[in-house]
């Protein structure tokens, strides 16, 4: 797999990162798996990282993206099969056209039907997970 999946310590956020060769049909079921997995040991809300910012720089990057898009929704589906409840808050790190795209997509329901968010760079992304959790948070 070409994508380093991460738990941050003490946290309830999830960072997957792509690099090439990045193999949509590959990569993200084993993401999904292994998110599945940390998602499953977490209680509450979870906000996933995804950055794919090293994946969408050649001709093939369309292409991809919507093969990713495809194996993420089966990805979501099969986390809620295996008990989750409620999916992770997205957070797509990038800013091109083509995660602009991800970020819209995955809200459909053939591709997840999760709140997905956009961020420039992984440490505007961390912020930003912060904050979405303490919102959660606020009673």
């Amino acid at each position: 797999m070409t994508m380093t999946v991460e738990r941050l310590p003490g946290e309830s956020i999830i960072r997957a990162t792509a690099a090439e060769p990045f193999s949509p049909t590959y990569d993200i079921p084993a993401m999904f798996a292994e998110v599945t997995h940390l998602r499953l040991e977490l209680q509450g809300d979870v906000v996933l990282i995804i950055d794919f910012r090293e994946t969408v720089k050649d001709s093939t990057a369309f292409t991809k993206l919507v093969t990713a898009l495809a194996e993420a929704g089966r990805g979501i589906r099969a986390g809620r099969a295996a008990g989750i409840v409620r999916p992770p808050i997205t957070i797509f790190v990038g800013s091109g056209p083509l995660t602009s795209l991800a970020a819209q997509s995955i809200e459909q329901a053939q591709y997840g039907g999760v709140r997905g968010l956009l961020s420039n760079s992984p440490e505007e992304a961390l912020v930003l997970a912060r904050e979405k959790l303490a919102e959660l948070h606020v009673e």
